[in-house]
């Protein structure tokens, strides 16, 4: 397998994890956002660019369990609790290495095995943190002139239904693309038989494929 396909493969392991443990942090606020139509509001905003300040009173709501579940969702707290709880507890690989076939793991046993395991997942949230300031800057330059030339070159465009999902859709698939591609650059392999990468040697962890 090609150095840099594995890298990718390894990228979208790391994505799906990240994901996973997001949304399950979020569902407070999900619910709270679904409870109190705020998804309504932000779909009539998309449309006629206006935001009714009401809607969005969760976010600078000092308490409750989507303030909490917010701040939760943007530390590094649970992408480290759900790497030590599959790989410490479980004694598994992560859902996301379980998809795409390649695993880490802490080479030491013990509180030494945790604090790799820990290390590595604090790891992950920079690594994430830089792939989302990427992806956001990535998809602003090609989302915007993309939109701007469509406007110009279909003067009606504007009038046609569900123009605003249509945008947030082809928006998502862009951002995944340069986020999965941006997190695939630090787990570079070192070759195609050796596919542990800088952070995995820096943190002692060895590297196995799964099939």
């Amino acid at each position: 397998m090609p150095v840099p396909l594995v890298a990718l493969i390894r990228g979208l392991g790391y994505a799906i994890d990240i994901f996973s443990i997001t949304l399950i942090t979020l569902i407070p606020m999900i619910y709270y956002i679904a409870a109190h139509e705020i998804f309504s509001a932000a779909n009539q905003f998309v449309l006629s660019g206006r935001l009714n300040l009401d809607h969005i009173e969760f976010y600078i709501k000092p308490y409750g369990s989507s303030m909490i579940s917010l701040m939760l969702a943007i530390s590094p707290l649970p992408i480290v609790y759900f790497r030590f709880f599959f790989k410490r507890l479980m004694k598994t690989a992560t859902p996301g290495e379980s998809i795409v076939g390649i695993a880490s793991y802490a080479t030491s046993p013990g509180i030494e095995g945790l604090l790799q395991e820990s290390l590595f997942g604090l790891a992950q949230y920079f690594i994430s943190a830089f792939a989302v300031v990427f992806a956001c800057i990535g998809t602003f330059m090609v989302v915007c002139p993309a939109r701007q030339l469509a406007i110009d070159l279909v003067p009606g465009i504007n009038q046609i239904p569900l123009r605003g999902t249509l945008e947030i859709a082809i928006c998502s698939i862009i951002f995944a693309l340069l986020y999965i591609s941006a997190v695939s650059i630090a787990l570079i392999p070192h070759s195609r038989s050796d596919v542990a990468s800088f952070f995995d040697d820096y943190f002692h962890l060895v590297v196995k494929r799964l099939r």
